[in-house]
């Protein structure tokens, strides 16, 4: 009989009519790709695909890498919008701190500015900038600038040329948190235009949630390796209502190994996932785009772990995966 080695329900309470990707499809079609097959429930790959798949892919510096290493189309982006929590920001120039989202052009994902209001001492900066959706009162203004005069610029506010109308609206808002904007408009840069800096900072709080995303990978795959009969039993629990329900466990550590300050896809550049037995315990790793090596605590015993141990490289030029080595211990 089928069961589901997340939420440990059997059939025909729950059905298994689909398959479930060791890593995700979004991260490309690779030959030979492991999946699983009748240990995930569709209910529970219907919750992952949804609060932890499109997270993965969509709103963390992993997922971003796919389209500027050109393993998705750059056409194709989408971020999750406010529900957001990737910032990514000029450090140097008259825009830096400026919030810019990624967008494509010319077959590139490439940064440009978002819609926001900045204010400063002087018409050099530094700014301080606000979305126009969360715009500061005059409270909050004072607090930053004391008594004085405060130079106010309006960044990707508008798709036209003139766009005084769209601004305007902007300035209205900002009149009825107690500031007052007249005089000349100091218009940044329409809307879609790049700002022109030297570098970005993309930045992401990488907190439960993906680390929610690395633990299901790493579980997948010993279901793939090892069957998912190791699984079922209750050395797996803490683990398994990490995933499922968010529930932390802080005997559930992880490490994250280093990876380069400015990754590029160069050739050989490869995904990674495995596990090995340790001290009692089974710890798992994955690798994908940003040069990281994520892993993570997925027992805290050794009952009913399997004593073997493996990994599996995704090769982004073949796009091709092999079992690099099994070890025994």
């Amino acid at each position: 009989m089928k069961r589901c080695v997340y939420c440990l329900r059997s059939e025909p309470e729950v059905t298994f009519r689909g398959r479930e990707h060791v890593i995700p499809q979004a991260f490309g079609g690779f030959l030979n790709a492991p999946v699983l097959e009748g240990c995930v429930c569709d209910a529970c790959n219907h919750l992952f695909s949804r609060e932890l798949d499109l997270y993965l892919a969509r709103d963390t510096p992993e997922g971003l890498l796919r389209f500027r290493f050109g393993i998705q189309d750059a056409a194709d982006y989408k971020n999750l919008g406010k529900r957001s929590t990737m910032r990514t920001t000029p450090v140097t120039g008259r825009m830096a701190g400026a919030r810019t989202v990624y967008s494509e052009h010319k077959g590139k994902l490439v940064p440009f500015v978002a819609p926001q209001v900045g204010f400063a001492r002087t018409e050099d900066g530094p700014f301080k900038w606000y979305s126009i959706e969360n715009l500061p009162t005059m409270e909050e203004i004072r607090k930053l600038f004391a008594p004085g005069d405060v130079v106010v610029e309006f960044a990707g506010i508008g798709d036209s040329e003139d766009n005084t109308a769209e601004i305007n609206v902007v300035r209205e808002a900002l009149k009825a948190k107690g500031i007052n904007v007249d005089g000349p408009l100091n218009k940044t840069m329409l809307r879609g235009i790049q700002p022109e800096i030297q570098r970005f900072e993309d930045a992401a709080s990488l907190g439960p949630l993906f680390f929610r995303c690395i633990a299901k990978i790493c579980v997948n795959y010993l279901a793939f390796v090892s069957g998912p009969d190791p699984i079922y039993g209750p050395a797996f629990d803490p683990i398994r209502a990490f995933i499922v329900h968010g529930k932390p466990d802080d005997r559930l550590i992880q490490w994250t190994g280093a990876g380069p300050s400015d990754p590029v896809r160069n050739p050989g550049h490869e995904y990674r996932v495995g596990f090995r037995r340790i001290e009692g315990g089974l710890r798992a790793h994955v690798r994908l785009l940003t040069g990281s090596i994520w892993a993570k605590l997925l027992t805290l015993n050794g009952d009913g772990i399997p004593r073997r141990g493996a990994e599996h490289v995704y090769d982004l030029d073949s796009m091709r995966v092999r079992e690099r080595y099994p070890w025994y211990y």
